[in-house]
């Protein structure tokens, strides 16, 4: 009897062609693109580790968060877990002592933390342990500024709130440049809340009373913006607050939707988490936002008097090991 030579082809290709299925699959082991919830910790009072509605967050490279407690008046900083490291800040008007309802906070390339001193009309830049270096900033020169972002030279951009503008400073203190206005045409603004610049220098903001994030290169041309009015995926009620994870997504903190949402640096929508309520997994007016740099994120669960921490879980994979599949190949012959 001759040897069948196109059935052992047929029988060679389709192992070959099964094995590199499998090891497609098991290479496919990523995460999910939707953050899940991992822990809340805080509570409303004025002691150490809780909140009087808690807005802006930032996170150092050692995983530090840092929190604006707003009407506590004072910056609360934490690991990663939770765990209460110090605090500073109390209500005054004193430069370097004192803040009256702090809301906007970053971290500077060197390691120092910018601070929206909002009810003072200013800024202060401290120490990451709270030792006061300079500040700058006095009505006239801002109207209830609230939100800031800093980029990797140094710069600080402070949105001007109800001025409708950003403006960019150097980090001294020294003004560079004013964009934005008032109105609903691209690069203007109806109040802007708050931004945040990316590793690749873009500025994303904000814009409340439009409902609507608008991207900006870093000398403030406008280049898009997404959003309008509404419940839908990538509609706002209220976007409060912006910021950029290691993957270069976009996440915004809903406000009046009590959730999260999560775009591409295009404003194409990717995803979203959480919904309204007090329980584990849920938000209450979410206002700040931040990523670090293993990808957890941490939101001011403002209402809440909390801070809610969210991670990327692992997307569910079947693996199957060589002896398997062969076993289940010789089944099939």
């Amino acid at each position: 009897m001759g040897r069948d030579v196109t059935s052992g082809r047929r029988c060679s290709v389709s192992f070959a062609a099964a094995l590199l299925i499998c090891l497609m699959v098991t290479a496919g082991v990523g995460h999910s693109t939707t953050p899940v919830f991992i822990e809340n910790w805080g509570s409303e009072g004025s002691g150490d580790g809780q909140f009087q509605r808690p807005h802006g967050v930032a996170t150092d490279s050692q995983g530090n968060v840092y929190v604006a407690d707003t009407r506590n008046n004072r910056i609360q900083v934490f690991t990663r877990d939770g765990t209460f490291l110090r605090k500073w800040g109390t209500l005054g008007q004193a430069e370097g002592v004192n803040l009256s309802w702090p809301h906007g906070i970053g971290i500077l390339p060197q390691g120092d933390v910018a601070v929206c001193d909002t009810r003072n009309q200013r800024v202060q830049i401290f120490a990451p342990t709270g030792e006061f270096r300079r500040g700058w900033g006095a009505p006239g020169q801002f109207e209830k500024p609230i939100g800031l972002a800093v980029d990797l030279s140094g710069n600080v951009f402070v949105c001007d709130t109800f001025n409708s503008r950003v403006q960019k400073f150097n980090a001294r203190g020294v003004l560079l440049k004013i964009f934005g206005g008032r109105g609903t045409a691209d690069g203007l603004f109806r109040a802007v809340l708050d931004g945040f610049v990316a590793a690749d220098g873009y500025l994303y903001v904000t814009d409340v009373g439009n409902n609507r994030v608008q991207k900006f290169t870093n000398d403030g041309e406008f280049v898009l913006n997404w959003g309008s009015p509404g419940e839908g995926d990538g509609e706002f009620r209220t976007p409060h607050v912006v910021t950029v994870g290691p993957d270069g997504l976009v996440y915004v903190t809903d406000e009046f939707n009590h959730r999260v949402q999560v775009f591409t640096s295009k404003g194409v929508y990717v995803t979203q988490f959480a919904e309204f309520g007090d329980g584990p997994g849920q938000l209450f007016g979410p206002m700040g936002i931040a990523v670090d740099l293993d990808g957890f994120v941490y939101v001011a669960d403002s209402t809440n008097h909390r801070i809610s921490k969210w991670g990327t879980a692992p997307t569910p994979v079947r693996t199957m090991t060589f002896g398997r599949l062969k076993a289940l190949y010789k089944g099939g012959q």
